[in-house]
């Protein structure tokens, strides 16, 4: 069943424990997965928080959200571990036009501490060509998170900000969402998309 999140309402699914509430628990990595279609366009600087277990700045967890920035819409994935890091990728001149399916893969695994963590994104089963990941270290390390959020999430992810009202809303359909509790593969990605096709 496709979920249709209009501006200005928001789903809270309640508690939802993965490995995702302190992020390196996750030994084996995890992927987010999910179709999204806009009902609308963002506006410059809008931030539109699509899926996520992140209630605010300063908690453990994923965001799934999009956002336009220099005249591009762009889809974003954050992670926020508990070391004081947040971790960004984002996808560039990536987002689908209004009334447009697309299908978004995201994974994240922190192979080794010298390493580092490591986000990869898909669109439509391939991987996106034009990517930006960063880290942002931060003062304090973050609190346990475990409530799944359908449509939107606090402003200060972006950047970070001490208090924030709960307002960022997304305007889209969203179906088919996946969480794993391992790394997809590109092939598996792209399996996502064939067997909806």
């Amino acid at each position: 069943m496709a979920l249709d999140i209009n501006y200005g309402t928001g789903i809270d699914l309640g508690i939802f424990i993965g490995c995702w509430t302190y992020i390196r628990d996750c030994a084996n990595g995890f992927s987010v997965a999910l179709w999204i279609k806009p009902n609308s366009q963002p506006n410059d600087s809008d931030l539109r928080g699509v899926l996520g277990s992140l209630t605010g700045g300063v908690t453990n967890g994923f965001s799934v959200y999009y956002k336009k920035e220099n005249g591009f819409a762009q889809m974003r994935f954050t992670v926020r571990d508990y070391i004081k890091q947040k971790i960004y990728l984002i996808t560039k001149g990536h987002f689908p036009s209004t009334g447009e399916w697309a299908h978004y893969t995201f994974t994240y695994y922190f192979p080794s501490p010298t390493q580092g963590p490591i986000l990869i994104g898909y669109v439509n089963g391939n991987m996106f060509p034009d990517l930006t990941v960063y880290t942002i270290s931060q003062s304090h390390p973050g609190t346990e998170c475990n409530r799944l959020v359908v449509g939107w999430f606090f402003t200060n992810l972006d950047p970070p900000t001490t208090t924030s009202p709960l307002t960022e809303y997304a305007d889209v359909v969203i179906d088919d969402v996946m969480i794993f509790e391992t790394v997809l593969t590109g092939s598996e990605a792209e399996q996502l998309v064939l067997q909806v096709n």
